[in-house]
């Protein structure tokens, strides 16, 4: 099957770029895959160096879609797409061709407001917000054009016109599917397995003795991954437990988190580590004891990051959260299964609404139990072999792939009308003064310049 493939890919440092960067060479064995990426992230050393490790036909700016497109239609086209900048080039396409949609959180608002106000599209946004949530006042897109605090995004998450259009929108958890399909009735969802691989394939380090207890948090140090919350807890660990924490990944401009950790007094104790590269994030994996996983507000993502962590053998620290709800975790107050897990615990879970002390008590825990520590990281490491796999996501998305080259898009009474043009109006608008019109290019809506096309 001839797939496009819309994505970000490395040196992105995306989540989801490396994602499409393990998965895509698996199903490039059995279907002709080519992938476009942000025309502002290419290059042709990086078209011609991923061409060859992602074993795929071509790697393409996102601007060359419509013409290949219309040349040589493909079978199905797979949108990545999630809460973040790089998928903005996405939005040109995704409810015009219709197709696979791989939802990695479902809540966009706060990268599609960025973008339709950043290019001064206020009107646009007003009536895509009112189509995503209708019960709202006229009004209530005021909140987010005055620059409003972005919390209130994830009441309103901003994906009914992809997921109303798609051929089949698919995330990575059964609750989240529910919801869904709960929410936008008629619409078809269905569940794809996240996979990563085996962190420690091919791994010949070894660790080296030490008393400390070593905790680490991987991915962005942000806010939203508990880090002021995670760096109080620590603080209170009991002095007489040698203890390490490692913060791995890049900072953020809309956090300050040294001066966190100069406050608290922990400059001594605490490593902001940055943004590291696959090897050394495997020596991180290794090094650690005990990995904090938890993210507050959430977009109902499965974190890679986390099952990394998982992979590795390690034990984990997360929140008490509704899409998380069949993870089989402990209480740390009791050490006793909470009501919904199934199966052996894999790791601690942490209240929202006692969030400070039960970390503190988490950390406690594994900290001073080296049998507890081991016991949930064999478990962590068998609940990624059974669910987690690179090849368990590969199957999945091939279900996925067969399913959705079969359906046919929704029909949809009426998008906004910014989804509706047929991309020409910029130019009709330019050129109509001078009597000069732009249907000598047809009447299948082809564009007259791809950065107008875009911006939709």
């Amino acid at each position: 099957m001839r797939l496009a493939w819309f994505s970000p890919l490395p040196p992105m440092q995306s989540g989801i770029a490396a994602y499409s960067h393990e998965l895509v060479p698996i199903l490039a064995r059995s279907h002709e895959i080519e992938v476009f990426i942000s025309a502002d992230d290419t290059s042709q050393a990086l078209q011609a160096t991923y061409h060859q490790i992602l074993k795929v036909k071509a790697v393409r700016p996102s601007r060359d879609f419509l013409s290949f497109h219309q040349r040589h239609p493909f079978d199905l086209i797979v949108y990545q797409l999630g809460n973040a900048r790089c998928h903005d080039c996405v939005w040109a396409y995704v409810t015009r061709f219709p197709g696979l949609v791989v939802l990695h959180e479902t809540v966009l608002h706060h990268a599609r407001a960025a973008q339709l106000l950043r290019d001064d599209r206020v009107n646009e946004y007003r009536a895509e917000l009112l189509y995503d949530q209708p019960e709202l006042q006229v009004g209530a897109s005021e909140l987010a054009v005055s620059g409003t605090p972005s919390e209130l995004y994830y009441e309103w998450p901003l994906v009914r016109p992809v997921i109303e259009t798609a051929r089949l929108s698919v995330v990575h958890n059964s609750y989240v599917a529910d919801d869904l399909r709960h929410r936008y009735p008629g619409c078809r969802v269905d569940v794809v397995r996240m996979g990563v691989s085996d962190p420690l394939h091919g791994l010949t380090l070894t660790r080296a003795e030490r008393r400390e207890i070593v905790f680490v948090t991987f991915g962005l140090v942000t806010p939203e991954k508990q880090i002021p919350a995670i760096l109080r807890a620590f603080k209170k660990i009991d002095s007489d437990i040698p203890a390490r924490l490692r913060l791995v990944g890049a900072t953020v401009s809309h956090y300050d988190v040294a001066t966190d950790i100069r406050s608290l007094g922990l400059d001594e104790r605490v490593d902001l580590v940055g943004y590291v590269d696959d090897t050394a994030l495997q020596f991180e994996l290794l090094n650690a004891d005990v990995c904090l996983c938890l993210r507050w507000p959430t977009g109902r993502e499965t974190s890679a990051s986390w099952l990394r962590c998982l992979a590795a053998g390690k034990p984990t620290i997360v929140n008490t959260l509704t899409h998380l709800a069949d993870v089989p975790v402990l209480d740390p107050h009791t050490c006793q299964p909470t009501q919904t897990a199934v199966g052996d615990a894999i790791g601690l879970t942490v209240d929202l609404l006692n969030q400070e002390e039960s970390l503190r008590l988490a950390m406690r825990r594994l900290a001073t139990d080296p049998t507890l520590r081991a016991t949930l990281g064999c478990r962590a490491r068998a609940f990624w072999e059974q669910h987690h796999t690179l090849a368990t996501m590969a199957a999945d998305y091939e279900r996925a792939i067969e399913t959705a080259a079969v359906s046919h898009p929704n029909t949809v009474v009426e998008l906004p009308k910014h989804f509706q043009g047929d991309a020409t109006e910029h130019a009709r608008a330019l050129l109509g003064p001078f009597g000069v019109g732009v249907d000598i290019l047809g009447t299948t809506g082809r564009v007259v310049t791809i950065k107008d096309f875009e911006k939709r």
